[in-house]
């Protein structure tokens, strides 16, 4: 449970998101879900992150950006990524691999990162 009151959580989600409580939820429906035999079965057989959806799709209202190689490492290593045009905003990072790596922000000519998703190596 959530301790804190709704009115806080739907603004929340509408500032972070753009869209409303409702519709955020929305995204995720029950016809999507999966019984509990079905969790079991395939974690039995070894297969349960097959019926997982990928963490990138919580943010799939952002807009992605892939960057270099170079520019994810460093985007590992927790430094900003310099861009010389005007950006705002939050974004999706991706590795020229297709990885997703982070949710980030351009902040005073650079890309920050807000939370990161990459596996540590």
């Amino acid at each position: 449970a959530v301790h804190s009151n709704r009115t806080y959580v739907s603004q929340c989600i509408n500032r972070r998101t753009g869209l409303s409580f409702s519709q955020y939820v929305a995204r995720y429906r029950v016809e999507h879900a999966h019984t509990v035999a079905e969790i079991s079965s395939a974690a039995a057989a070894g297969t349960v992150e097959e019926l997982l959806l990928p963490v990138d799709s919580v943010f799939s209202d952002l807009p992605s950006l892939t960057v270099s190689e170079g520019e994810a490492a460093r985007l590992r290593c927790g430094s900003p990524i310099p861009f010389s045009d005007e950006r705002s905003g939050r974004v999706r990072v991706y590795a020229p691999s297709g990885e997703f790596l982070l949710v980030g922000a351009f902040k005073n000519g650079a890309l920050c990162t807000e939370k990161s998703f990459f596996e540590v190596q």
